[in-house]
């Protein structure tokens, strides 16, 4: 291989003498192709000089290379005449064209590359193995072959050449996929251009090379000069994309270029004098005037006291200072002046000073930036001193900072003395363990603490009530919380206050609207005494009453108490008296200072070894009917919310007392009128029995001894037709006043009644209503025969009989049914009729209004044995009367 390279370079350096001294004819193909591969030696060399440590520049110029190495093979074919040289010459220099494909694809993958990464060593070997496997095929001949033409040699295909051009084109789309990517990921314009110029310079060429490689042997069209223009414009194209676009790496000299061209800084160098030799462009602009460009300038014309400046460089350098750094001012072309940072730095060469580099930076703006954060500490600083908050830095635990108002707040004397404190000392022992402001890693101005009720602690012990926020700070460079706290121990108080009294209020309306609902008197009593204990949280909460007229008093609801409640009554004294006239508020303490009210004229108080005790009037209709007592077992100072609340309650229990106390009455006269009507039902039963035994054993026997006479008189005389007829009228009429007699009786006190129970006797009563007024009656009885107690079997023998005469007199019905069930817990009556029915309330209004008493004596008479009477009827639906009466054992009775 290496001979052949030699080989061909030493024919190519024959072929050109020959050709130069006119002893070889060149054909216009030959020239061409030298050309060509000249200028793509020359972009080679150029692409590589530009920077040789960049791999893109290295791979490009390897590219091109390939191609000057097959265009130099075909210069050599075209001016060569031995056909032994043609096929060395053709074997080894299309070496470069079938390394092309890999080299190619290889370039396009390190071009397009993201930075950072890498190519593995086995896709780079994954790469050159076609290129070795077709370079071996070439130098075999397969790919191409030199072929004989007038002058000189050319190439044509071989066997393999199809093969090779599927393996090209594959490499050279995939790498024109990988760049028109890249074209459109690119982030900067400068890389989408870059890409942009390869992209087009590589596919244009190629298209057109392969289409005249395809098309032209049908036209007999020659393909060479195509060639040559397609690789040459593809090699110039990225040739100029790479240089002129270069990204990845700089040159030095390119680089200090940029940087001094770029840099904002004043960069000007002197010579030995102070005279301005170089400047940069940021100089020029803003210092060099229009006769700088004329004559130099000194660097007294720009800065003062330059001379003094540039000695003191002199002497720096001596003692072996590189450059010396100082703050000066720098005056304009305008001749405004501006500070600057200054660095002078003496130039030698071979230990010869020539002279000076000056850079200056302008800290016009770090000035200003620098007063500016003066200006705002110091201000920071006086809001800080000056805060109605109180402001600590904390660091490590420590109280590193606190401003006046942390001292006064806290108890202090001083800053330091507060200083030398833990913080968690300023916070109260019950709020530690739930605040933890301390933070190992934190961000700077991160909210720890917003609005964080916490509990402090003064120097002096006290505890108040605190708001709190803390964020992270930096002090002294280490990390730190800097936390304020706001005094709202006054706030607390008051939302303590307001709470206090929304509950109050809340609960004496509780209570008013419990005391009120209530109407039994020892209910409400109890429930004083209840609420009394829970407003105070008193030890003992009483209810003491007054009976002026009987003079005694007595305890009737007690809370608290450690002794059997007193149940008996006490005498009332003339302090008692003394008491109940004053109707005001008695504050009772049990010790020798307190003679005007002694706890032994309270016995039940004094039993319960209560200290302290008040009492508050309770009042009825304007008159005394008692206190309200509130105790403790120890000394204790009634406060004016205690007062406030008991006078309220007092005031409440007062009214409620007067409510209980008038349905207590109204309960107690409903009471006598049931007993009064009760003991009238008695009477009436009573004198129903004996007007119907008057009837039954005078009436009806003075009728029959009438009758038995009558009849003796018509056996003694013989009357005549008209004197028998009237005979028997006479004794038709005492049938009858007799029969009405016995219905009478009957019905003022059925015999069957007393005799064999209620059953029967309702029985007996359908039956004869029913043969009386001609009206269907069913009659139903369920449960056991025992008899029941005689005032109750009268009082639902009646209701059955006024059930009956209204379902017949107003509802005129046609079938009645009544049933008597008897239950464990009582006896129920049921009548139900099909009449024309009624609206039972304003019925019963009208009934009532036109002295009508059937349904209220019927209501009357079941609510006498404690139970209930419900009529139920509407409008053409019938009725239906309905009586419940409970019936406790001691009312049963045996059968007689």
């Amino acid at each position: 291989m290496t001979h052949g390279f030699v080989l061909i370079i030493l024919a190519f350096l024959k072929g050109v003498a020959l050709v130069l001294f006119g002893e070889l004819p060149m054909s216009q193909h030959a020239l061409v192709d030298l050309i060509a591969t000249i200028t793509k030696l020359f972009f080679a060399i150029y692409v590589f000089e530009k920077n040789p440590r960049n791999a893109v520049n290295r791979l490009w110029s390897l590219l091109i290379l390939c191609l000057v190495i097959w265009g130099f093979g075909e210069f050599i074919l075209r001016v060569s005449s031995q056909a032994q040289t043609a096929e060395v010459v053709n074997r080894i220099s299309r070496i470069g064209f079938c390394v092309l494909p890999s080299l190619f694809l290889h370039f396009v993958l390190e071009f397009t590359r993201k930075r950072g990464s890498d190519l593995s060593g086995k896709v780079v070997m994954a790469l050159y193995a076609p290129a070795i496997l077709f370079s071996s095929l070439q130098l075999s001949g397969l790919i191409t072959r030199p072929y004989a033409l007038d002058i000189g040699f050319s190439s044509v295909h071989a066997s393999g050449y199809w093969m090779f051009m599927l393996w090209l084109e594959l490499c050279f789309v995939g790498g024109l996929i990988l760049c028109y990517r890249k074209w459109m990921r690119s982030p900067s314009p400068r890389l989408r251009k870059q890409t942009m110029y390869v992209l087009l310079g590589v596919s244009i060429p190629v298209c057109i090379a392969l289409t005249a490689d395809t098309f032209s042997p049908v036209f007999g069209i020659e393909s060479l000069y195509l060639a040559l223009a397609t690789t040459t414009s593809m090699a110039a194209a990225v040739t100029y994309a790479i240089v002129k676009f270069e990204l990845m790496h700089l040159t030095p000299e390119s680089t200090a270029e940029v940087i001094v061209t770029a840099m904002g800084d004043l960069l000007a160098v002197t010579d030995e004098e102070g005279y301005v030799v170089f400047s940069n462009k940021a100089f020029q602009e803003t210092v060099a005037n229009e006769r700088s460009a004329l004559k130099p300038m000194h660097v007294a014309e720009f800065i003062q006291n330059g001379k003094e400046i540039l000695e003191g460089a002199r002497t720096a350098d001596d003692l072996h200072v590189r450059s010396l750094l100082m703050g000066v001012s720098y005056l304009t072309k305008s001749g405004s002046s501006f500070p600057v940072l200054l660095s002078v730095s003496h130039i030698r060469d071979d230990g010869d000073p020539v002279g000076f580099v000056l850079l200056a930076n302008d800290v016009t703006e770090r000035q200003e930036l620098v007063r500016l954060y003066e200006e705002t500490k110091e201000k920071y600083r006086s809001i800080v001193e000056s805060s109605l908050d109180a402001i600590v830095i904390v660091q490590d635990e420590k109280l590193v900072y606190v401003n006046p108002t942390a001292v006064q707040m806290f108890g202090y004397g001083s800053s330091l003395e507060m200083t030398e404190v833990q913080f968690i000392e300023t916070v109260s022992p019950a709020s530690r363990p739930f605040l933890k402001i301390q933070k190992e890693n934190g961000v700077i101005g991160e909210q720890i603490l917003q609005n964080h009720e916490v509990r402090g602690l003064t120097k002096q012990g006290k505890v108040i009530d605190l708001e709190m926020n803390a964020i992270t700070t930096m002090w002294e460079g280490t990390l730190a919380v800097q936390a304020s706290f706001r005094d709202v121990t006054e706030r607390k108080m008051l939302e303590r206050e307001q709470a206090l009294w929304l509950w109050e209020q809340e609960t004496m309306t509780k209570i008013d609207r419990e005391l009120i609902a209530m109407v039994d008197l020892q209910k409400t009593l109890a429930a004083i005494s209840q609420h009394a204990k829970l407003l105070t949280r008193a030890d003992l909460a009483a209810v003491l009453m007054v009976d002026m007229a009987k003079g005694f008093y007595s305890w009737r609801a007690m809370k608290g108490n450690a002794l059997p409640f007193p149940t008996r009554s006490f005498q009332l004294t003339s302090i008692h008296r003394e008491l109940l006239k004053k109707r005001e508020m008695v504050v009772m303490q049990n010790s020798d200072k307190d003679s005007q009210y002694p706890m032994d004229q309270f016995p039940a108080l004094q039993e319960e070894h209560l200290v302290s005790c008040v009492g508050f009037p309770l009042y009825s209709e304007d008159e005394s009917v008692g206190f309200l007592v509130v105790g403790y077992r120890r000394l204790h100072v009634f406060s004016e919310r205690e007062v406030r609340l008991l006078t309220s309650l007092a005031e409440k229990s007062s009214l409620a007392l007067t409510n209980a106390r008038l349905y207590d009455n109204l309960l107690h006269r409903e009471k006598d009128l049931e007993l009064l009507s009760g003991a009238r039902v008695k009477a009436q039963e009573d004198e129903r029995r004996r007007i119907a035994r008057e009837i039954h054993d005078g009436l009806g026997q003075m009728l029959t001894a009438i009758k038995f006479n009558l009849e003796i008189l018509e056996d003694t005389i013989a009357p005549k037709e008209d004197e028998r007829k009237r005979i028997d009228d006479m004794k038709n009429l005492l049938d009858s006043v007799m029969k009405e007699a016995r219905e009478l009786s009957y019905n003022l006190m059925p015999s069957v009644l007393d005799d064999f129970g209620l059953a029967p006797a309702l029985q007996l009563l359908c039956e004869q209503f029913s043969q009386r007024v001609e009206v269907k009656i069913l009659f139903q009885a369920q449960g056991s025969n025992e008899r029941l107690e005689p005032a109750l079997e009268i009082g639902l023998y009646r209701i059955a009989q006024e059930a009956l005469n209204n379902a017949v007199k107003h509802a005129q019905a046609t079938e009645i049914t009544m049933r008597l069930v008897r239950r464990p817990e009582g006896i129920q009556l049921t009548i139900e009729d099909n009449g024309k029915g009624f609206d039972v309330r304003p019925s019963e209004a009208r009934i009532v209004g036109q002295a009508g008493m059937g349904l209220v004596s019927m209501r009357e008479r079941a609510m006498s044995f404690s139970g209930v009477l419900t009529i139920d009827s509407s409008p053409g639906k019938g009725t239906t009367i309905e009586a419940q009466i409970p019936l406790p054992e001691l009312e049963v009775v045996q059968k007689p």
